[in-house]
């Protein structure tokens, strides 16, 4: 029998990529403290000077995701505003995540993809590439020609960073899925939910097992996760999607 703490890790992980506010905030471990009105209004909140901002497409710019990461710095304020990007989606990537099927972010003509842009210090930002594993599962890189726009007051910022998998689209009856949860206008790629993913990679990869089974295996165990998406990458594959698979 599962314990109360794996239960609820796996019932967290059923809903990435996890709730974000509807507008600009500033997280912090005791609240989230939303920023609405004119940027104008946030000076006396808001100083980013010296920060790295990068573009969070998925569950990074998640107050879920952020008192997860940074739970070894007792004291962050961390501003997330929210942004937009053209031409581009959030799709998801081929590799099995702790306890999800993460995203990735790849081109898409005339899709306006919603976000956030999280601004980092130096420190803030070594431990989001950690919890990226950047080298192995993410690369920190520029979206080249593209440009970020804060959406409260008109900013833009050119070529923006963002995290981009090291393993490239995972396709499903043949074309790359948006992830159910992730926010475009004009999207080009239907929208799939993570349990329809997490369904259709386990049939690939580990058909013998439940869902919460998987999910707690991929939570506990990297090795396994990573041997599941060597298995995942063996072949350019493309996964059939099954939403009446428990």
């Amino acid at each position: 029998m599962p314990n109360r703490g794996t239960i609820e890790a796996i019932e967290r992980a059923k809903t990435y990529p996890f709730r974000r506010p509807v507008c600009s905030y500033v997280f912090t471990h005791d609240h989230e403290h939303l920023l609405e009105g004119h940027p104008d209004e946030w000076e006396h909140e808001v100083d980013l000077e010296g920060l790295t901002p990068i573009f969070g497409y998925s569950s990074n710019p998640s107050p879920v995701a952020l008192a997860h990461k940074f739970a070894s710095i007792p004291e962050v304020r961390i501003p997330v505003l929210a942004c937009e990007v053209e031409g581009y989606d959030a799709v998801y990537s081929r590799h099995v995540s702790a306890g999800y099927i993460p995203a990735t972010i790849t081109e898409s003509p005339g899709t306006k993809l919603k976000g956030f842009m999280t601004y980092l210090t130096e420190e803030e930002l070594r431990v989001m590439n950690d919890s990226e594993s950047r080298g192995v599962n993410y690369e920190l890189e520029p979206l080249a020609g593209a440009t970020g726009v804060l959406t409260d007051d008109g900013t833009e910022i050119k070529n923006p960073l963002t995290y981009v998998s090291l393993h490239g689209d995972l396709e499903f009856d043949g074309q790359p899925r948006a992830v159910e949860g992730t926010v475009a206008e004009d999207r080009q790629f239907e929208e799939l939910p993570q349990a329809e993913a997490l369904d259709a990679v386990m049939a690939a990869v580990a058909p013998e097992e439940r869902r919460d089974q998987f999910i707690g295996t991929a939570i506990a165990i990297l090795t396994q996760r990573k041997a599941w998406t060597a298995k995942l990458k063996e072949s350019e594959l493309s996964l059939a999607v099954d939403p009446d698979r428990i």
